[in-house]
């Protein structure tokens, strides 16, 4: 793990025994402006290849699938690459709708990314009771993990004490550099973002039971307690895309 990371803990062995389901859904959404290497981060990641910023501009809601296997559970991990072409304005419900983490990507070689960054977030956030990841009868948010992307460029536009600083001012779970062309931190940046959605799912799931007992001690019974509504996950993709194959590799977090 590199030195410019801030990563939270491994994924916690309580956070898995928490979710009784033999296999785990995460939804990873990846927003931020364009060109700033999102694709590329999503496809080092997921299909090991690596794809130039520069050579393809996602112009549609990308999918890709990756299942991991960890602790006796299988870990279904789906990441949504969202268009930076798109204005952050026309962002819809169905962009968020079941994530559990999302990956705010931003730019060390364009400082303008920053300040679009912001705008993307208030955006999401706009769409927080679409994020049905996180529980809202707690309050709980989406976790947001900050990726100060294009490290390998020699010109940094920000220290590491401003990435820091920044994550800070939006609230970010954790941040991290990273450069999908050289492999820098992508493995650790997903790896992180499983770890994140888990956690929020297990703290999700120990809230409901939370609210049932007090519902029962207030009397409420059976009759008083408040059904959740289900987490659906999107489990389409592009038909015959690369991205639409498990990988079935062991996860590394």
């Amino acid at each position: 793990m590199s030195s410019s990371s801030q990563f939270l803990t491994p994924l916690d062995p309580t956070d898995v025994r928490r979710l009784s389901a033999e296999e785990i859904k995460v939804k990873v959404v990846v927003i931020g402006a364009p060109r700033i290497g999102k694709t590329t981060l999503c496809r080092r990641y997921f299909w090991d290849v690596y794809t130039a910023p520069d050579e393809q501009s996602t112009m549609a809601r990308d999918y890709y699938r990756k299942t991991c296997y960890t602790m006796g559970k299988t870990i279904a991990l789906e990441g949504n690459d969202v268009p930076g072409q798109q204005n952050f304005r026309e962002m819809t419900c169905n962009f968020f709708r079941g994530a559990h983490a999302i990956v705010l990507v931003t730019s060390l070689d364009d400082p303008t990314t920053w300040d679009d960054a912001l705008l993307w977030l208030d955006r999401a956030r706009e769409l927080e009771p679409c994020l049905t990841g996180s529980d809202p009868a707690a309050n709980m948010k989406v976790p947001v993990i900050l990726a100060a992307n294009m490290c390998d460029k020699a010109n940094h536009c920000r220290n590491e004490q401003e990435i820091s600083a920044f994550a800070d001012r939006i609230h970010a779970s954790h941040w991290c550099m990273t450069s999908g062309r050289a492999n820098t931190n992508v493995a650790e940046l997903f790896n992180a973002a499983i770890a994140t959605g888990v956690r929020a799912q297990a703290a999700a799931k120990e809230s409901r039971s939370q609210l049932r007992i007090a519902e029962v001690a207030n009397g409420g019974g059976e009759a008083g307690r408040t059904t959740q509504p289900k987490v659906v996950l999107f489990q389409g993709g592009r038909g015959g895309k690369k991205g639409d194959k498990d990988s079935g590799e062991k996860c590394k977090c």
